[in-house]
């Protein structure tokens, strides 16, 4: 973490490739850029425990596809 915000600096459950940055909130909201595939992904919900079983993690590796 780093200025508030994630970034992969090696592979990981969501991608293979790093270099992902974004942020996740604690209600509910995801946001992520990646600048190796020109992807952008933004989840907002109002359900905090979406960050806690695995939904943003599966939303994530739907977005990089």
């Amino acid at each position: 973490w780093g200025f508030g915000m994630a970034v992969a600096t090696a592979p990981d459950d969501v991608s293979p490739v790093p270099g992902r940055y974004g942020w996740n909130g604690g209600y509910g909201t995801y946001w992520f850029n990646d600048p190796t595939r020109n992807r952008v992904a933004i989840a907002m919900t109002q359900v905090s425990d979406v960050l806690f079983n695995g939904t943003m993690t599966e939303f994530a590796q739907l977005a990089v596809r």
